[in-house]
């Protein structure tokens, strides 16, 4: 088999079955499995995949493993030659999975082994977050920031300059990125399997990142091509969930623990401590979800 893809569900059954259906229309002249790894959905997206989709291969998980885990799963029992991990929330304009296979066999048949992604963008054909630098410390800090308050975002001269630079890019055919974001990422099994999958330390955030990182010291380059065409319907949902925060932050600190200095670790460790302290007052969470924030930091 050429290639599987792999998609985490939880309670998305709408958008996976928007999904599936652009797979299933687009993906032509390839051997392909498409493997639904669901996190305990009570939405009915498994009745849905047994009814509508009965040639997806369902991997019943009957919890929440977090992203990384469920992917990792869902890889053992992939029969492909290559992986596509894909978000639930994307959609396939194009016949995505052939072209990523037909460039992935081209590079991959040399001495260079390499992970592709390409430039995603909205749905009125706008690029959007595709791929990213590796996380400084004080980036990584802001992003933390603004899960909480999510109108800095709009604020911020970095988020201006990084849709001008996808733009600028949206007219060249490739690009060397240091990380893929994990809505579409496409890579030989083996290679997936070499750097033993995603570290499943990391529940939610931070996982696509920290695969790259090790892909890249193994070799393993990242590029960006621009002809698959892919619709990414990112959450523009203002409200604020304290578990969200909480999966974020968390995986920052793991992810700051690894790759930062053990000064700049403990600088990061104290700052969300006091951030916290400081959220106790923030009374759009509840007083448990004030203290669960904290809570998080601390433990």
């Amino acid at each position: 088999m050429d290639v599987s893809v792999i998609i985490v569900n939880y309670n998305t059954k709408k958008l996976l079955t928007d999904c599936l259906r652009s797979i299933y229309e687009r993906t032509k002249g390839i051997d392909f499995e498409v493997i639904v790894s669901d996190n305990g959905s009570a939405d009915g997206s498994i009745e849905m995949i047994k009814a509508d989709f009965p040639q997806v291969v369902l991997l019943e998980n009957n919890e929440n493993l977090g992203f990384g885990k469920a992917n990792n799963v869902a890889a053992k029992i992939a029969k492909g030659k290559y992986l596509f991990f894909l978000n639930s929330d994307t959609l396939l304009l194009n016949n995505a999975v052939k072209i990523f296979f037909d460039e992935a066999e081209k590079i991959n048949s040399g001495e260079k082994k390499v992970f592709l992604g390409c430039l995603l963008c909205d749905e009125v054909g706008n690029v959007v977050h595709s791929y990213e630098k590796f996380t400084p410390p004080a980036k990584g800090v802001f992003r933390c920031v603004i899960q909480t308050y999510p109108v800095l975002s709009k604020l911020s001269a970095f988020c201006r300059r990084k849709k001008a630079q996808f733009r600028h890019f949206s007219n060249i055919n490739e690009k060397d990125v240091q990380f893929i974001i994990g809505a579409d990422l496409f890579c030989l099994s083996s290679d997936f399997m070499k750097i033993n999958g995603f570290d499943e330390q990391f529940f939610m955030f931070f996982e696509d990142d920290d695969l790259c990182r090790r892909a890249s010291d193994c070799g393993i380059k990242c590029r960006i091509i621009s002809e698959p065409k892919i619709v990414h319907l990112e959450s523009r949902s203002t409200k604020v969930k304290s578990r969200k925060i909480q999966f974020f932050e968390k995986s920052f600190l793991i992810y700051a623990g690894r790759y930062y200095s053990i000064f700049a670790s403990m600088e990061i460790r104290l700052f969300f401590i006091i951030y916290s302290v400081f959220r106790i007052f923030d009374f759009r969470f509840t007083i448990r979800e004030r203290f669960e924030m904290l809570n998080n930091i601390l433990r």
